[in-house]
């Protein structure tokens, strides 16, 4: 609220500033020369700066944007793989058992094959 009223006052201070200043110079761009009034000129330079800044604070807006979406991405495939090798690793450990458990009952039986003539 406080950019907003100060912004405000400088555009107000401004545009007294210009229409104050209302007598024409001549401007001069290489071989162009115009005569033009010089509130057109300071209300012009303001209106480009303006321009300039806003252009940049999309442009910086946009860039933060982009490095948070890259690392949201990068957070999520570091998670999808640790969920993948904790998934891979719970399949070993079920694999490893059941083979174990496999063993054991083969091992049961050929025992009381053994025992039971």
């Amino acid at each position: 609220m406080i950019f907003l009223i100060f912004t405000l006052i400088v555009a107000l201070l401004v545009a007294i500033f210009a229409v104050q200043n209302a007598d024409p110079v001549a401007i001069n761009l290489f071989w162009y020369v115009a005569e033009v009034p010089l509130v057109l000129v300071i209300l012009g330079s303001v209106l480009a700066g303006a321009l300039i800044v806003f252009l940049i604070a999309i442009y910086r807006e946009f860039r933060i944007k982009g490095k948070a979406k890259a690392k949201a991405k990068a957070e999520k495939i570091k998670t999808e793989k640790v969920i993948a090798e904790k998934t891979q690793e719970k399949e070993s450990e079920h694999k490893t058992s059941s083979e174990k458990s496999s063993q054991k009952s083969d091992s049961d039986q050929n025992n009381k094959g053994v025992n039971n003539p």
